[in-house]
């Protein structure tokens, strides 16, 4: 959390972004329309409707493996950070929910993860979104989130159950972004240890010239799953994925839920993701000229889907292979500090164990830090 660490350590914040307190709990403000979200005209609806009308089921009885794909364990976070004090506004559907928004950026959090829930959401808050909220996928998250003021919903009709395969939620997770994007909300996926450095605005950034008719962008994955990696050089990594409440796109949700739904225990969201794309949708890839991104079209007739990977926008970073640097920087050359210039990082994704005290202090590192590839460390 950007305004605290409890009795850990002072504050010690480096932009007037990071020393805001949170205010109350979290009160969206002015409520300002969002645009029309209403589905695509012309071929592609047709299409998307000819497909819909035939049903999807036939790609469930594709087999995808899922070892290796999503290490499990949720575990214990630092304790120590503080609650603010509870306004009820901040959890009431009425407030928040049924406003009007472009998008809306969505994290998952168990009990375990809280103290990581609160880092993400605080920063998020700092920064100056007013869209975001969390996913309780436990009566204990929820209850102690909520007390904090967070802007948190209770997961419907599903509990993560400590020491549980993980196949389950992500079924969930495939489950409530396509409810979401039937009622027509553009959802901005993010893993609770994306650390976020910048406010760019979703409904600009994923509307720029020439990408009007892109569907879905992904950050890029390591190297999950291997057949993806193989064929293209990378993948697509879900951890950090936003989706356009497109007819292909919602589409693309229900082949998806399908697959999963067959997998069970086994089902891996990221890796039926890039199977769908590589090998039903045939994406061919070709390069754009901004930030090393890549833009992929279907060759699939049925679902026309464009897909963009956001690449140097939110790196996939290895921090054994990053050093802290002794150089007084300008916050931008920082991996997760924040700045305010258009051009470098959204956010980082650091590359950690899934147990919620090692995000907590990968959190902890890049706050304090300033941490840079050896290579530019080297050169400063």
């Amino acid at each position: 959390c950007d305004r605290c660490w409890g009795s850990v350590r002072r504050m010690t914040s480096r932009t007037e972004a990071e020393r805001l307190l949170v205010r109350d709990g979290g009160d969206d403000g002015d409520e300002r329309h969002g645009r029309d979200v209403a589905a695509r005209q012309g071929w592609r609806g047709r299409a998307i409707a000819a497909l819909l009308a035939i049903g999807v089921g036939v790609l469930a009885t594709t087999t995808w493996t899922a070892d290796g794909g999503h290490a499990s364990a949720l575990g214990a976070g630092l304790s120590g950070i503080r609650d603010v004090e509870r306004d009820s506004r901040a959890s009431a559907m009425g407030d928040w929910q049924s406003a009007p928004r472009d998008w809306h950026i969505v994290g998952f959090a168990s009990e375990t993860y809280e103290d990581v829930a609160k880092l993400w959401y605080y920063r998020l808050q700092n920064l100056g979104y007013e869209y975001h909220h969390i996913v309780a996928v436990d009566d204990e998250i929820y209850a102690k989130l909520t007390r904090a003021g967070l802007r948190v919903i209770r997961a419907p009709d599903f509990t993560m159950v400590p020491g549980a395969d993980l196949g389950s939620f992500w079924n969930f997770r495939l489950r409530y972004l396509l409810g979401e994007l039937k009622r027509g909300q553009n959802v901005l996926l993010s893993d609770l240890d994306v650390i976020f450095a910048h406010h760019y605005d979703p409904n600009v950034l994923f509307n720029e010239v020439n990408d009007e008719e892109v569907d879905v962008f992904h950050s890029l994955g390591t190297a999950w799953p291997k057949e993806a990696h193989d064929k293209w050089g990378f993948s697509l990594c879900m951890g950090f994925a936003a989706f356009k409440a497109t007819p292909a796109t919602k589409a693309l949700l229900e082949a998806a839920v399908q697959v999963c739904d067959k997998q069970g225990d086994n089902c891996d969201d990221q890796t039926i993701m890039n199977d769908l794309y590589l090998n039903y949708l045939q994406i061919s890839w070709k390069p754009t000229e901004k930030h090393d991104q890549r833009k992929g079209v279907s060759h699939n007739s049925l679902i026309p889907i464009t897909v963009k990977t956001l690449a140097n926008l939110v790196p996939r970073l290895d921090v054994s292979k990053l050093v802290s640097s002794s150089a007084k920087l300008n916050p931008m050359l920082c991996y997760g500090h924040v700045h305010h210039v258009d051009g470098g990082n959204w956010a980082v994704a650091p590359i950690v164990e899934k147990v919620g005290a090692s995000k907590v202090e990968i959190w902890k590192r890049f706050h304090d830090e300033c941490l840079v590839s050896a290579t530019a460390d080297d050169a400063l």
